[in-house]
């Protein structure tokens, strides 16, 4: 999020930065509450009339929280929805790097995607793992759990009733990238 913030406003960038702990700004009184992770954040709101927060969307709809729309790159206010989610990540995911590239994370690749219906703020949930050259990290029989474990991810997982409430199906696309990352562990 304080990325994001960095992103749109040369002022929160300068002033407050991004990162996962930063000076959050306060009023002039000095008042600012904090809450450890998102259950946190969401108990410390609950508890303080009037107040607002950012918090991962499955929190916000576990919790029953309303949801802001939010200002895009080509000006439209946008709700969190499996569509402008979906929209955004198929806005980008032509410059997703082949895994054969190496891995490399650009967390402002998602952020404030172009189009009318892209939600600004998305992210992916992803993971590392050893290609496994040679057996020289997992057995044979762990390497393919891995891989077993990795495509349902990538396909089963994708079926909007594997979900949990606030993620969205990977596009076609982007799933093929990590099919193609799967199939580079070696059994």
């Amino acid at each position: 999020f304080t990325t994001y913030l960095s992103l749109i406003s040369e002022k929160w960038a300068n002033d407050v930065g991004a990162g996962k702990t930063v000076d959050w700004p306060v009023d002039k009184m000095g008042r600012g509450l904090a809450g450890k992770g998102n259950p946190g954040v969401v108990a410390i709101l609950k508890q303080t009339e009037g107040s607002i927060c950012y918090t991962e969307l499955s929190f916000a709809i576990e919790e029953n929280l309303p949801v802001a729309s939010i200002e895009n790159k080509n000006g439209k206010f946008v709700k969190p929805t499996t569509e402008t989610i979906q929209a955004a990540v198929s806005q980008v995911s032509s410059s997703i790097p082949d895994p054969t590239e190496g891995y490399r994370e650009d967390i402002k690749q998602l952020l404030d995607a172009g189009g009318d219906n892209t939600y600004p703020i998305v992210a992916f949930t992803h993971l590392l793992v050893w290609q496994n050259k040679n057996g020289k990290h997992y057995s044979s029989e762990e390497a393919k759990a891995i891989k077993d474990f990795l495509t349902w991810v990538l396909t089963e997982g994708q079926k909007e009733e594997n979900l949990a409430p606030g993620y969205v199906a990977l596009p076609q696309e982007v799933t093929q990238i990590g099919l193609n990352a799967v199939n580079m562990i070696q059994e």
